[in-house]
C-alpha cells in the first residue's frame, strides 16, 4: 500500500482502503524521507474520507511546523484546505465549519509557520481562497449557502474568481456526485478553459556582488502575488506573467533588496539578473 500511496491513488481506490489505512498514510506524511510525496499523501488521506482523515490533516496544518517551512512542506500544507471538502461531513465532524472559518483570511493569521516569500497577509489570503475551493466540494445545502453569501460579500476582491468557480463546482458535485466530479475534473477544466490575457516568462539569477548565486533568494513582481524562490544556484523562473511593465524585486537574508523594471511580452522570455550587496556593506 505504501508504494501505491507514494504515487497517489485515484479517489475510488483510496476510498476503498478504509479508515485503517489512515495511520499508515499519516506515518508517510510525517516521514521526511518521503517529503516530496507529502502533497499526494494529503490528497490520499482526504480521499479515504474518514473522520480521522480530517483530524490528521488539521493537525498537520496547525501543530507540526513552526517558523519558515521549505518548499516541499509548503506545497503539502497548502494542499490541505482544498481537499478537506472531499471528507464527508455527515457525522458533523466539523469540515464545513472549518472551511467556512477558513474563507476568512483572518482565520489563518495565527498559523505558527510561514513561507519564505509570502507575507503573512498574502499567505492568509491564499489559504482563504483554497478553503473556498474546498467548500465547493461539499455536496450540502449549507455549503451552497455559504458560497452564496461569499458571492455577495467576499472577504477580499481577489477571492471572487475562486468563489465563482467554487459555486459552479458545488452545483456539479450536488447534481452528479463527488465521484463523478473528481474523476472528470481535469477534463472539465480543459473544456472550460478560455483564452486569457497573454503571458510571458521572466527568468534570471540572483547573485552577491562577487557573482556567487544566492541560494533560496526570493523575487516578486511588485503589485501582484507573483513570486518565486531561487534555486541553490540563485536561478529563478516566473511563468504565466501577464504582459505589461512591472517592477521586479529581489531579496535575500543578509542582503539588501534591489528592484528593476521589466517588460513582459506575450509568449516571450525576458532575462533579469540581480546582484545584491550584503547589508553590512550597505550600512557602512
Amino acid at each position: 500500500m505504501e508504494a501505491l500511496a507514494l504515487r497517489g491513488l485515484p479517489y475510488a481506490q483510496a476510498r476503498a482502503l478504509g479508515p485503517s489505512a489512515v495511520p499508515v498514510l499519516q506515518g508517510i506524511l510525517l516521514d521526511t524521507a518521503f517529503k516530496g510525496s507529502w502533497p499526494r499523501m494529503v490528497e490520499t488521506i482526504a480521499y479515504v474520507g474518514s473522520p480521522e482523515s480530517f483530524s490528521v490533516l488539521r493537525d498537520f496544518m496547525w501543530h507540526k511546523f513552526s517558523g519558515v517551512v521549505d518548499d516541499d512542506t509548503f506545497r503539502a500544507l497548502i494542499a490541505v484546505p482544498g481537499v478537506l471538502g472531499i471528507i464527508p461531513d455527515s457525522a458533523g465532524i466539523g469540515v464545513t465549519d472549518y472551511l467556512e472559518k477558513g474563507a476568512n483570511p483572518a482565520f489563518w493569521d495565527s498559523l505558527p509557520w510561514r513561507e519564505r516569500v509570502y507575507s503573512r497577509h498574502q499567505l492568509s489570503v491564499l489559504l482563504s481562497k483554497l478553503s473556498i475551493n474546498g467548500l465547493g466540494l461539499i455536496p450540502s445545502p449549507r455549503a451552497a449557502n455559504i458560497l452564496a453569501r461569499l458571492s455577495n460579500r467576499p472577504y477580499a476582491d481577489s477571492q471572487v474568481s475562486n468563489i465563482t468557480e467554487a459555486v459552479e463546482n458545488n452545483k456539479e458535485v450536488r447534481a452528479k456526485g463527488l465521484v463523478y466530479f473528481l474523476e472528470n475534473y481535469r477534463d472539465m477544466i480543459r473544456r472550460k478553459a478560455k483564452p486569457s490575457r497573454p503571458t510571458g516568462v521572466i527568468l534570471g539569477r540572483i547573485a552577491d556582488e562577487n557573482g556567487w548565486g544566492i541560494a533560496y533568494a526570493h523575487v516578486s513582481v511588485r503589485g501582484t502575488q507573483l513570486g518565486a524562490l531561487a534555486t541553490e544556484r540563485g536561478d529563478f523562473t516566473l511563468r504565466l506573467v501577464p504582459v505589461g511593465v512591472y517592477a521586479l524585486v529581489a531579496g535575500a537574508m543578509g542582503h539588501a533588496s534591489r528592484s528593476d523594471s521589466v517588460t513582459v511580452v506575450a509568449d516571450s522570455t525576458v532575462i533579469v539578473n540581480f546582484k545584491l550587496p550584503r547589508l553590512a556593506d550597505v550600512i557602512k
